[in-house]
């Protein structure tokens, strides 16, 4: 299986609007047309999209339609900021995630991941994110939460990463192909990009920058437990 394809704008934007002609307007049409297609667009399955918008909605709605299967989810090129607000964005297994250049950026006082990927019963399959700016706005109030916790006979009080708000950006957890390329990280409040028990990851391209005066931000890239991690191409 080919899952290397890359959508650009111009493609992008033809896709996205033969997606919203009239003739896939329908529900079973536009059904069809994203199954064969094997893409999927944010903003055509409800919830909020467009510059200055929150469009965590639009996104997780767009993901539960693609699914566990193999395919991509493409981000409509938007001229400005669109934010991550209500629910951190959801990643399913098997999916490319092309953001097209778009800045995405966590709304003040969120406190959440901008991005955590989702398991199925094989763990969180493969996953590439492509082309975006990820701001986690530190200076915009974000607190870590440790609220949700476990009982260990052990080592007492355990708190989940995935249940709380630890300050990092993008989250990743037993995927087994990751690849993450041409990245922008701005901000966080804790590691730019966490990555647990992963097989296989790969990041290259990627920018991380901080904001001075805002404290300390933490780790850039991070793996715990994971198998192979390669880097290649980062600066900050």
């Amino acid at each position: 299986r080919d899952f290397s394809l890359v959508v650009g704008g111009s493609l992008a934007g033809f896709a996205v609007e033969r997606a919203l002609s009239a003739d896939v307007k329908n529900k079973s049409s536009r059904t069809q047309y994203e199954n064969e297609a094997g893409l999927w667009f944010v903003g055509t399955h409800g919830g909020a999209y467009g510059s200055g918008k929150d469009i965590s909605i639009a996104f997780n709605k767009t993901a539960a339609a693609k699914g566990n299967g193999f395919g991509k989810i493409v981000f409509p090129k938007v001229n400005g900021v669109i934010y991550v607000d209500a629910e951190t964005l959801r990643i399913p297994p098997n999916t490319i995630v092309d953001f097209n250049g778009n800045y995405i950026k966590l709304a003040s006082h969120s406190s959440k991941y901008l991005l955590m990927n989702t398991l199925d019963g094989f763990g969180g399959g493969e996953i590439t994110i492509l082309n975006g700016v990820f701001d986690g706005n530190k200076q915009g109030g974000q607190k870590r939460r440790y609220d949700k916790y476990y009982e260990d006979v052990e080592y007492g009080k355990i708190f989940p990463f995935e249940d709380n708000y630890t300050g990092f950006g993008l989250v990743f957890n037993k995927v087994k192909k990751l690849h993450v390329k041409n990245v922008t990280l701005l901000n966080n409040e804790g590691w730019g990009i966490a990555h647990f028990l992963c097989d296989n990851a790969i990041f290259e391209n990627i920018v991380i920058h901080g904001v001075k005066g805002t404290g300390r931000n933490g780790d850039g890239i991070t793996g715990v437990a994971s198998l192979n991690t390669y880097i290649n191409n980062i600066s900050g």
